[in-house]
């Protein structure tokens, strides 16, 4: 059993809540951390119980991040979207950095949301 406590095995230890709000800032999106961090939670804790476990990872991000935008007011689609491609993008660069430690024990489809 290998467990994750936001950002151990995607990040190098950053959660995500931080990833996410510094992909925001580099997108010229203006929001101090104390606004941003009352949102992302409001996001997150409304993707409890609503989303199938089958959902991937990928979709997963792009609700959270679809949820953000909307709690922060961005209006732009590209920008969520942005924020959520880089952010997977470099999620599965720092597991595919750990794999030769996971490798026993995940497999790569549990990351990527594909099929075996």
């Amino acid at each position: 059993m290998l467990f994750d406590f936001g950002g151990t095995l995607d990040a190098a230890g950053v959660p995500w809540k931080e990833r996410i709000f510094h992909l925001y800032r580099e997108e010229g999106v203006d929001v101090e951390a104390e606004r941003f961090a009352p949102v992302f939670y409001r996001a997150d804790d409304a993707l409890v119980g609503t989303i199938p476990s089958t959902l991937s990872f990928r979709d997963t991000v792009h609700r959270l991040v679809a949820g953000v935008s909307s709690g922060l007011g961005v209006t732009d689609a590209a920008v969520g979207a942005r924020v959520a491609t880089r952010f997977i993008d470099q999620a599965l660069d720092a597991v595919g950095a750990g794999t030769p430690v996971l490798a026993p024990s995940v497999p790569t489809s549990a990351c990527t949301g594909s099929s075996p």
